[in-house]
């Protein structure tokens, strides 16, 4: 008699799965197998936040979550207040087919209002299966003003002398900021694994929006190193607006030459001009001044 009751338990349960909305695997019955079942999700949206007075990007995933593919599907965004669509971008998307338990991805490029205030909005999506009656679903976008950040980066300007094993060199880094911020109390500290640096750690200071410093540093290259080309680390600590600590990090690459290569390239980087400026230099100094002072000397051995 139990057995018999508990089966019937059982089977009562299973009817009941079988109608509802989540099925024992956690999988939602949309509609059955009969039809097809379209369900929108907004993926994200780039920048985050949005931005007024810019554009963003938008992705919402479709997916038909029933077994029978929806025909001849429209979809249509609707922007609403400070969201808009330039004349370029068409907010209707048509799909002939999207299989059942298949996914397609939407993507519009949205305009944000100047004047949108920071805060939650609203945007809307609808679609239509064939003739069907439109069904809408709504997402929010977050809008805010980007904050400023500064960002800084380091370029290789030159090393000079030639860099070789046992040899020293002054490392010449172009500091800049590329981004709209501003960097305070900035720090930059050069780290090699080739070299070590007399003065490793250099004060910048304040640095606005496109600006840029030079920085030297001495680099004893070891003796051990082999030839080729090397990654000098380049740090940043500096604070924002905000007060708020950061710690960044970049990197220039140094060539070291052997000794022979570096001396080489000293001298073929000598304008061609050079050595002929000297033998000028030298006849010059000789014509006017070793030739008379001769000249005068001999004048006066003579009168003695």
């Amino acid at each position: 008699m139990k057995r018999i009751l508990f089966i019937g338990v059982m089977i009562l349960l299973l009817s009941n799965l079988a109608f509802a909305d989540v099925n024992p695997f956690g999988v939602p019955n949309y509609g059955g197998p009969e039809k097809p079942y379209l369900k929108t999700i907004l993926l994200k949206y780039d920048p985050y936040p949005a931005e007024p007075g810019k554009y963003m990007t938008l992705w919402i995933e479709v997916y038909n979550a029933g077994t029978k593919t929806a025909e001849n599907v429209t979809f249509e965004l609707i922007p609403e207040y400070p969201f808009s669509l330039d004349a370029s971008e068409n907010a209707t998307k048509w799909y002939s087919q999207i299989p059942g338990l298949y996914t397609i991805v939407l993507q519009y490029k949205v305009r944000v209002d100047k004047d949108a205030v920071e805060g939650w909005n609203k945007i809307k999506l609808r679609y239509k299966i064939n003739n069907g009656k439109w069904v809408e679903s709504e997402e929010e976008i977050y809008v805010s003003e980007a904050p400023k950040k500064a960002e800084l980066k380091a370029f290789y300007v030159s090393s000079e002398p030639k860099a070789f094993p046992g040899g020293e060199t002054t490392l010449s880094v172009d500091v800049a900021n590329i981004a709209s911020g501003t960097a305070y109390y900035v720090v930059v500290e050069a780290e090699s694994e080739i070299a070590e640096i007399e003065v490793n750690k250099v004060f910048v200071g304040t640095m606005d929006p496109d600006d840029f410093d030079t920085i030297d540093f001495e680099l004893k290259i070891k003796n051990s190193t082999q030839p080729g080309r090397y990654p000098v680390k380049i740090k940043f600590y500096y604070r924002d607006e905000d007060d708020k600590k950061f710690e960044t990090e970049d990197a220039v690459y140094l060539k070291v030459y052997t000794k022979e290569e570096a001396l080489a390239e000293e001298q073929s980087e000598m304008p061609w001009w050079q050595p002929l400026a000297y033998i000028v230099v030298a006849l010059v100094v000789i014509k006017y001044f070793v030739v008379p002072g001769l000249v005068k000397l001999a004048s006066f051995l003579k009168k003695k």
